[in-house]
Parts: C-alpha cells; structure tokens; sequence
C-alpha cells in the first residue's frame, strides 16, 4: 500500500526495542508531499514540531503508518490548528509523544474529522502494529509498511 493524498496517518518510529516507539501524526496532502506532527522532549521540556516533508516513508528508523482518516484538502487547515492547540506541556511531567497523539485525537474525533468509537482500541491496534513491524525496522526492511486502522471508519 501506498500513501493516500488527502488522508491523516498515525506513524511510529523506533526507539530502540518492543513498545519503545515515538507516536506522532502524518498528513499526506499530495502525491510526494504532506505534513509530520509531532512533540519531542529536549530535556527541558516538550516542543511541538510541524515540519513539512517529501519521501516521508523514507525518514530514519520509521516504523510505519496506519491511516486513520480521510481528510479533504478543504479541512487540511483544520487539522493543523486542532494540533497546534493540543497541549504538550503538563503541569506533573507526565507528558508524552503517546499522549499527545491520544489528546490529539481526542481533539480530531470531538471535531469530526477522525470516525473511531473506541480509542482504546486504536491505541492497542498501535502498539500491535510497531510489534509486529519493529523488527523489520531493525533490519531497515524497505519499504516500510503502511495499513488502514481497522478501529477507525474511513
């Protein structure tokens, strides 16, 4: 499977073993082109980054990408802003890549644009997915694996 246009992605990067990933969200606007959303921890605190990018299957020690939703370019801005207003900082250092991700589609679901009735569930379907492809990462098997969420309605 290849990168839809138009379609919101959750991807994982490895992080040195099972369950050890950083989460973050990926918004494929074109046919070589979309958006990377993440938080990373600096050592004084969370940042968030949007950074737009080009070959985003080839990044370093990606594990892949689940889709999550189909997202009209008309509604691109939309998800930008609903990201950029996910808070990153906690007041008890609780903070992490996976929660921002969690709050974030919390955010895109309450606003439409995500369809998945158990968040849970997507989380659980998260993990399993670096599981199963994080040894393949490893041994930087390409290409790197992209599937649909089978939690979410597309």
């Amino acid at each position: 499977m290849s990168l839809i246009p138009d379609s919101l992605y959750i991807w994982l990067r490895y992080q040195g073993g099972a369950h050890k990933y950083h989460w973050g969200f990926y918004l494929h606007q074109s046919k070589h082109a979309g958006t990377k959303y993440h938080i990373r921890n600096l050592g004084q605190g969370w940042i968030l980054e949007i950074e737009g990018t080009h070959n985003f299957m080839k990044e370093f020690l990606l594990i892949g990408c689940l889709r999550i939703a189909i997202v009209p370019s008309m509604n691109h801005n939309r998800i930008q802003k609903i990201l950029q207003d996910i808070p990153y900082i906690s007041e008890d250092g609780t903070m992490t890549c996976r929660i921002w991700v969690l709050n974030g589609l919390k955010a895109l679901i309450d606003g439409g644009h995500v369809r998945c009735d158990d968040l849970q569930a997507l989380e659980q379907e998260v993990f399993d997915f670096g599981l199963v492809y994080f040894e393949e990462t490893e041994q930087n098997k390409q290409p790197r694996p992209i599937v649909d969420s089978k939690s979410c309605t597309l």
